[in-house]
């Protein structure tokens, strides 16, 4: 079976104190990473994808959306979740925000 390309809008849902970008897909939520804001950082806390989109790049379109989110508020991005933290530091164009 191929795994379905990821190519959804992501959509954000935020606040003073963190938020989430999230992929709906047919009604449901299928994607999301979670972030807290707290004495000036902005922290990742939490990726999940749904297990028949394992695979299909939601989770790197995730990151990238939370590091332009950073970039245009001038903040910069720490991670407690390992697979936000691992592609944070692989991808040296995401340099600019950790």
């Amino acid at each position: 079976m191929t795994t379905p390309r990821c190519e959804d809008p992501i959509l954000h849902a935020g606040g003073p104190a963190g938020g989430t970008f999230y992929i709906v897909r047919r009604g449901e939520r299928v994607a999301e990473l979670a972030y807290t804001r707290a004495q000036g950082h902005t922290t990742i806390t939490h990726t999940w994808i749904d297990d028949e989109l394992r695979g299909s790049g939601c989770g790197r379109r995730l990151v990238a959306e939370i590091v332009q989110w950073a970039r245009d508020g001038n903040l910069r991005l720490r991670s407690v979740c390992p697979f936000a933290r691992a592609v944070l530091e692989r991808m040296p164009e995401f340099a600019d925000v950790r």
